[in-house]
C-alpha cells in the first residue's frame, strides 16, 4: 500500500505538470487549478506516504500548512487575512518540531515553507519571470519536502538528509529546468548563425519583422529610444513597444522567445524523481 501511495505522490503531480506544460506551450497561460492539485493533493499524498516515518502530528501539520500557503498564492483576500494565513501556516510547520525536536520530516516540512517563500521572493524581484513558473515551484516545494522513496530508490544521484534540506526536490527541479531550457539558446544561436548575425546577444535574441513579431510568442529585446533603438525590458507592454518602432519606420526588431518554462520544469521533475538530483554531485554523494 505504501508503494502505491508513493507512486501516486509522484505520478499525480507529474501528470498535472505535463498538462500544465501543454497549456503553457499552446497559450502561455496555465490555469491555477494545476497548482491547487499539486500543493494540496501532493502534500496529502506526501503525508500518507511518509506516515510511518513522520508521525501523525507532523503529517497533519504539513497538510494544513500546505493548504494555507496554497490558498495564499491562489486567492486574493484582504491583506489581514493573507497575513493571518502566512502566520498560521508557519505555526503549523513549526509545531511538529516542538513535539519531536530534530525529527527529519518535521524539519524538512519547515524547510519546504522556507523554499516556498524563497521562490516567492525570486518572483517578486524578477528572477522568476512568470507567475505560473513561480506557483509551480512554490507548490512543488510544499508537496515534496523530502525525496520520495520510489521503487527505483536509491536513485543515481541520491541526496541524503540533512543536505536534502537545501538541495530539495523543488530546488533540484529548478536547477535542472534551467539547464534544459538552455536548448532554446542553442536554437537562437542556430538562427543567428544561418543569418550570419554575430554579436554578444546571439545566444538570446534574433531579428524579425515588426509585423511578424506582433502575433508571435516573444518579447521585444529592443525599444525606441532618443537616439535609435535601445535595450528593452520585459516589464513594458509588447504592443506599445512595437507600435513605437513601427511609427518610427523601424522594419525589423530583435526579439527573444517566450520560453514556456513549465515544459522544462515538467521534464526536470521527471529527472529529479527518477534519477535523483544532480546537485548531489556537488556534495560528493
Amino acid at each position: 500500500m505504501e508503494a502505491v501511495l508513493t507512486l501516486m505522490w509522484v505520478l499525480v503531480p507529474a501528470f498535472v505538470l505535463v498538462h500544465g506544460a501543454v497549456c503553457d506551450v499552446r497559450t502561455r497561460e496555465v490555469p491555477d487549478w494545476h497548482w491547487a492539485v499539486i500543493g494540496v493533493l501532493g502534500s496529502v499524498l506526501c503525508s500518507l506516504s511518509c506516515l510511518d516515518e513522520a508521525g501523525v502530528c507532523a503529517a497533519v501539520c504539513l497538510v494544513v500548512g500546505a493548504v494555507l500557503l496554497t490558498t495564499y498564492i491562489l486567492t486574493d483576500p484582504p491583506a489581514l487575512v493573507r497575513a493571518s494565513m502566512v502566520i498560521a501556516a508557519l505555526v503549523f510547520y513549526a509545531v511538529p518540531l516542538t513535539v519531536e525536536p530534530g525529527d527529519p520530516f518535521a524539519t524538512a516540512g519547515l524547510a519546504s515553507a522556507v523554499a516556498f517563500f524563497l521562490f516567492y521572493g525570486m518572483y517578486l524581484v524578477g528572477l522568476l519571470q512568470g507567475g505560473a513558473d513561480a506557483k509551480c515551484l512554490m507548490t512543488l516545494a510544499l508537496a515534496f519536502p523530502v525525496y520520495p522513496e520510489t521503487p527505483w530508490t536509491p536513485a543515481i544521484w541520491n541526496v541524503a538528509y540533512p543536505e536534502s534540506l537545501i538541495f530539495s526536490p523543488a530546488v533540484s527541479t529548478l536547477v535542472v529546468g534551467l539547464v534544459l531550457s538552455m536548448a532554446c539558446a542553442i536554437w537562437v544561436l542556430s538562427v543567428n548563425v544561418r543569418r550570419r548575425c554575430f554579436g554578444r546577444r546571439m545566444l538570446t535574441t534574433y531579428s524579425m519583422p515588426v509585423q511578424e513579431a506582433r502575433d508571435a510568442h516573444l518579447w521585444p529585446a529592443e525599444r525606441l529610444g532618443e537616439k535609435g533603438t535601445v535595450q528593452c525590458c520585459r516589464c513594458l507592454d509588447k504592443g506599445d513597444v512595437l507600435d513605437a518602432l513601427e511609427a518610427a519606420g523601424v522594419a525589423d526588431v530583435r526579439v527573444t522567445p517566450m520560453i514556456p518554462f513549465i515544459l522544462p520544469l515538467a521534464a526536470a521533475f521527471a529527472v529529479t524523481t527518477v534519477l535523483g538530483s544532480p546537485l548531489a554531485l556537488m556534495i560528493g554523494a
